[in-house]
């Protein structure tokens, strides 16, 4: 043996042609495997002499390799080495690790033979020594103590709590987001890796018996099947169903074979048979891996270098398990390892990507949000909220053709008088001007009581008032009186004062939309509009600013007790067969009102007595009305009708 640092490996200098087994033929050669009848307990002898080198060193110790059975060792009758426990207790665990023991000096015989003595329990029946036994000095000793025990066990525990986090971390994920499937399958593939970890490092037994190494080791297989699952899914590389059914069904059958072995032995046997479909299930991902890096899919390149890895490390051990040896150390931790860390860098970017696209898009989102808000709000602007609230509608996006509702309304028509002759004398960019300087102050007025402008035509405003008929009053008097402070700042700047006529009517209407499909509008139809509509134009015939039909009056008693208001008359309305009774509403801002009041029972009687066709009685009673309040411009158009040649409304 070399021994250049004072204590390398060192091969028994005697061979062990000189094994005998008890209860058995001897000249049995070791290592090797051994058929016994039945299970249970068997001794193993071999006598051999120190060399000189060997008997030279300070320490010296015997290494047995790796093997799979408890034992008792002594040297020359001495005890010095358990190793696992023995039936009925639980079953040996930590089959990887190396038995080494050391031999104290005193119990060395340097001058002449010495006797090693194994006292081996075995299950089924065979017994296998899967390396030769060593005489080593403290050096290898430590190696085979340290290095391989780490490589062989406790790095695989490592691995088995790094495979739980992550197996359980990447199925929160998936359960988060079930629609990534290809998470699912990766958390299932690095829990069932873990778990075979965990047959390999650790030294506490879950299972009795045998189901301790073949469920666990059992996992191997399905863990491949699931690792195949992920790449056909996560690349959508042939991405069949029946191609999925087919990798589970193979290695699911395998995995139950291992699984049910009844003995260390069978389950050894079982477990190396189970290679060949692992192995072509690694052979079919460097298949799946080939085909991703043609396709340049993303992330391929990663995955790549880590499944080369674990192919190559994992095919190391697949192959010394398939011909019976045992390596120094196994090396398919390190090759799983690999393999699902490039799977988890993956995966990591493919996540850091979808939450930078997912940050980019809730960025874009916020400003499509701004948009639409934006655009919402323009809409509004041609498209009244309430005409969707109505129709029962949250987004003008909602809104259909022929979408219709009925309701009853309070429409309200107002008109700029004599806005024609004043526009001929302006231009057309100074008449847009006026109108929505104009139209600017009349909306507020509107909406602060409750209406919603309809449509703007040209001059003319068209509003609805689902409320009270009070309401629509109040907002008749409002507009008046913005009128009045818009009129102040056109007289400062010289410009001509404006005034209107606003005209009331309630009744039924129906709003809906009318066109056709590429262009509708929001519209109310009804006669009560096309009343309302004659209303406002006979303010004109009156010279009042403010007139309200008998069935506004009449649908709110409040109307009729707060605002102050006198009977017009029944007139007859173009459109209409039966006369309207019509009121003028009182200003109570117009200085002329008081005296309107006061005299208010004279007026009326005037009215009626024109409506009872005493000609000679109302001309009287409005002559009279007339010195007492001259400057009412109404009553020229009630004395112009009782004229012969008056031409009547």
């Amino acid at each position: 043996m070399r021994n250049p640092v004072s204590g390398l490996l060192l091969l028994l200098s005697v061979l062990f042609e000189g094994w005998t087994v008890l209860g058995q033929a001897s000249g049995l050669t070791f290592p090797g495997t051994t058929v016994f009848p039945d299970e249970g307990w068997v001794s193993v002898t071999n006598d051999f002499a120190l060399s000189d080198p060997l008997s030279e060193l300070k320490e010296t110790w015997i290494s047995l390799g790796k093997v799979d059975f408890p034992l008792e060792a002594r040297v020359n009758g001495v005890f010095l080495y358990r190793r696992g426990t023995v039936p009925p207790d639980w079953p040996f665990v930590q089959t990887s690790n190396p038995a080494v023991f050391l031999v104290p000096t005193p119990v060395w015989n340097a001058q002449g033979l010495n006797r090693l003595e194994l006292r081996i329990w075995k299950e089924g029946d065979r017994l296998k020594f899967s390396e030769p036994l060593l005489v080593v000095g403290p050096h290898e000793a430590d190696f085979q103590r340290g290095t391989v025990q780490f490589l062989n066990s406790t790095l695989f525990l490592m691995f088995f709590g790094i495979n739980l986090l992550g197996g359980i971390y990447f199925f929160v994920l998936w359960a988060g987001r079930p629609k990534q499937i290809d998470q699912l399958y990766f958390s299932i593939s690095t829990l069932l890796i873990g778990f075979y970890f965990l047959s390999l490092g650790s030294p506490i037994p879950l299972f009795p018996g045998v189901l301790h190494y073949s469920l666990l080791k059992a996992c191997l297989g399905m863990s491949i099947a699931f690792l195949v699952l992920f790449l056909l899914e996560h690349f959508q590389v042939l991405n069949y169903l029946w191609l999925k059914l087919s990798v589970l069904a193979v290695f699911s059958g395998f995995s139950l074979f291992v699984a049910f072995s009844l003995n260390m032995t069978q389950m050894a046997d079982r477990f190396t048979l189970s290679m060949i479909p692992l192995e072509v299930g690694i052979l079919f991902t460097i298949v799946l891996m080939v085909i991703a890096l043609k396709r340049k899919l993303p992330q391929a390149r990663i995955m790549a270098v880590g499944i080369g890895i674990g192919v190559a490390f994992g095919s190391h051990d697949v192959w010394y398990q398939m011909t019976g040896q045992v390596p120094v150390a196994w090396l398919q931790g390190v090759g799983f390892f690999s393999l699902e860390g490039s799977m988890f860098f993956s995966l990591a970017i493919h996540s850091t990507q979808m939450y930078t696209k997912l940050e980019s898009t809730a960025v874009e989102l916020l400003h499509q949000k701004g948009f639409l808000a934006q655009t919402n709000e323009a809409f509004a602007r041609f498209v009244p909220r309430e005409l969707l609230r109505f129709l029962g509608k949250d987004s003008v996006m909602d809104v259909r053709l022929g979408d219709q509702v009925q309701e009853t309304m309070t429409i309200l028509f107002s008109d700029i008088r004599n806005f024609t002759r004043m526009t001929e004398s302006l231009t057309p960019r100074e008449s847009f001007n006026l109108l929505n300087s104009y139209l600017a102050r009349m909306g507020p007025s509107i909406r602060a009581h409750g209406g919603t402008v309809d449509k703007y035509i040209g001059d003319a405003i068209m509003a609805l008032f689902p409320a009270s008929p009070l309401k629509a009053v109040e907002g008749a008097l409002a507009m008046r009186e913005s009128l009045r402070d818009y009129n102040k700042g056109r007289e400062r700047a010289g410009y001509q004062p404006l005034e209107m006529g606003i005209g009331l009517h309630t009744g039924p209407v129906m709003l809906g939309t009318i066109g056709e499909d590429q262009r509708m509008d929001g519209t109310v139809i009804s006669d009560a509009v096309n009343t309302s509509s004659r209303i406002e134009g006979l303010t004109k015939a009156f010279k009042v600013p403010i007139i309200v039909s008998q069935a506004t009056l009449a649908a709110d008693p409040l109307l009729v007790e707060t605002i102050a208001h006198r009977y017009l008359g029944l007139m007859q309305v173009r459109g209409r067969t039966q006369g309207l009774a019509l009121y003028e509403i009182l200003d109570p801002q117009d200085p002329l009102t008081p005296t309107k009041l006061q005299h208010k029972d004279l007026f009326e009687a005037a009215v009626r007595s024109q409506e009872e066709g005493d000609a000679r009685a109302s001309t009287n009673l409005f002559l009279a009305y007339q010195a007492k309040v001259p400057d009412d411009t109404c009553v020229s158009f009630f004395l112009e009708r009782l004229q012969p040649a008056g031409t009547p409304c």
